[in-house]
Parts: C-alpha cells; sequence; structure tokens
C-alpha cells in the first residue's frame, strides 16, 4: 500500500479510482493518490497530514479533496507559515472559505495553473481573517538619550588625585621590592585593572608632581605624562612648568611639538664617579 493510501485510511478519507464517478458532493473522498503521494516525496508526511486535516475537517470543505485545491493549501502552509502555526484557528478560518467555490471562481477568471489561482484567492479570504501571515516588523525603539557627560573641568582634578593615590601606592610597593620580576608580579597581583605602561607613567608622575598639587592643578594627565617623560631635558621641563603657573594653557600636543621628536632608545646614564665633563 502507498503511503497516499495508508495515509488515507488513517484520516478517514475514501479512495476511489480516477476512473469511476463518486456521488455528488461526498465528503472525505479523493482520486488524488498519486498527486498526493508526489507531495509527501516532496514535502514529508507531516506536511502533507496537516494539509489534508485542514481541508477535510473544516466546515464545509470536505467534498473538495481534489489535487488543485490540495496543492493550493499545500502553498499557502509553505509560503505562509504563520496561519497553520496557529493551529485550530487555522482551520477555524477555513471554515470561512468555500474550498470548491474558490476554484471555480479561479477557473472561470482562466487562471493558470489552476493551483495558483486557488492558492491566491484563499490567501486574500484568510489574510482577512487571521491578519497578513507577514505581520510588519515592529519599530526599532527609540535611542535612549543618555545623560550628558560631565565637563571635564569638573572631573579632571578627581581623576588626577586618584591617579596621584594610585602613584604613592606603587612607590610605597616599589620601595619595598628591590627585584623588579616580583614587582611586577605584585603590580598584577594588586591592580589587575591597570597595565604596566600606566604603572611607569603614573610612578614618574606621582614622582615629580605629588607634591606640586599647583603644577598638577593647572594641567590635564596627558600634559603631565610629557612633562614626566624621562627623555624630556630638566631645562625644557621647567620652562614649561614656569609657563603653566603663569597661567598659561599647555597641552600635550603644544609640548610635543616645542619639544620636537624624541631620538629612539633610553636616555643614557652617567656612572655615579665619571666627572660631569667626561660624560659630556
Amino acid at each position: 500500500m502507498s503511503a497516499a493510501l495508508k495515509l488515507f485510511g488513517q484520516l478517514g478519507i475514501t479512495y476511489y479510482p480516477p476512473n469511476r464517478q463518486r456521488a455528488k458532493n461526498q465528503q472525505l473522498a479523493t482520486c488524488s493518490d498519486k498527486f498526493v503521494g508526489r507531495l509527501i516525496k516532496q514535502h514529508g508526511l507531516p506536511h502533507v497530514t496537516m494539509v489534508l486535516r485542514a481541508i477535510a475537517e473544516s466546515e464545509g470543505n470536505g467534498n473538495a479533496l481534489i489535487s488543485d485545491v490540495i496543492g493550493a493549501v499545500s502553498d499557502i502552509v509553505l509560503a505562509h507559515p504563520r496561519w497553520p502555526a496557529m493551529g485550530l484557528a487555522f482551520i477555524e478560518a477555513l471554515d470561512h472559505v468555500n474550498l470548491l467555490d474558490v476554484r471555480k471562481t479561479a477557473k472561470a477568471a482562466n487562471v493558470h495553473p489552476l493551483r495558483v489561482g486557488v492558492a491566491t484567492l484563499i490567501a486574500i479570504e484568510l489574510a482577512k481573517i487571521l491578519g497578513p501571515s507577514r505581520p510588519p516588523r515592529p519599530k526599532p525603539p527609540k535611542p535612549v538619550k543618555l545623560p550628558p557627560k560631565p565637563k571635564l573641568a569638573l572631573t579632571r582634578i578627581p581623576a588626577i588625585e586618584r591617579a596621584i593615590s594610585l602613584g604613592k601606592e606603587l612607590l610605597a610597593l616599589r620601595a619595598s621590592i628591590v627585584c623588579n620580576k616580583k614587582f611586577g608580579r605584585e603590580v598584577r597581583r594588586r591592580f589587575p585593572d591597570v597595565d604596566h605602561i600606566t604603572v611607569s607613567r603614573t610612578i614618574r608622575v606621582t614622582r615629580l608632581y605629588a607634591g606640586r598639587p599647583e603644577v598638577w592643578r593647572a594641567a590635564s594627565w596627558r600634559t603631565l605624562i610629557e612633562l614626566a617623560s624621562p627623555k624630556m631635558a630638566p631645562s625644557m621641563r621647567q620652562a614649561l612648568e614656569a609657563r603653566i603657573l603663569a597661567g598659561e594653557t599647555i597641552t600635550a600636543p603644544h609640548i610635543r611639538k616645542t619639544r620636537g621628536r624624541f631620538k629612539g632608545g633610553s636616555p643614557k646614564r652617567r656612572p655615579a664617579d665619571q666627572p660631569a665633563s667626561m660624560a659630556a
């Protein structure tokens, strides 16, 4: 027995051969075993079961189990999955659609293929009952307007105070640990969110300016980093500090432009017992 005939038996659908005329308005009867068999191969047994049940169980459509209508309902289930996903509401909506009348209308309009015309007219009626098969996309939520960031003038000094406080902790830790490797390991343990570059810069700035609030209160953190650079000539640093204390705005880009590009490498250190004239 073919898969189509087995399915007909499970759903209580009577099969009659195509060469035998069925009784007028005979309910739950079909000769479309070959067509249904092809649908099962193409789309699977669960799909075809849903299609036949939708037709057979909807009110007044038990006599519409013919290939054009079966194919049209199959196309609707595939193309508009939201409707069959509604379950019983889908079958109840088909109660209000006379599938044979829809087929007559499509046939009278000389639509080819007829199956497409039937599916189109059924979809129009279902949309009236169940709503659109593809509801419009919801409008994206309006962007939340974040509160404005506080002005840098209000946050700059507290941020520098926190950085210098961190620098003091790092300096105290450095004084207690001579070994560079152990110091680095302890910094990572105590301050996991602080990278080694920030550690070096913070220590240098703190050494120079922790006791000079008149300077760091008048400059940005980036400016202090540039001033504390080990490659900055002391005379140039003092000149820039004097300009800051005089009320002039000195920025990090201004310092870089004034001093020019640094030479690569670390600054050379003079041996403790070598005279300054020889070092020069």
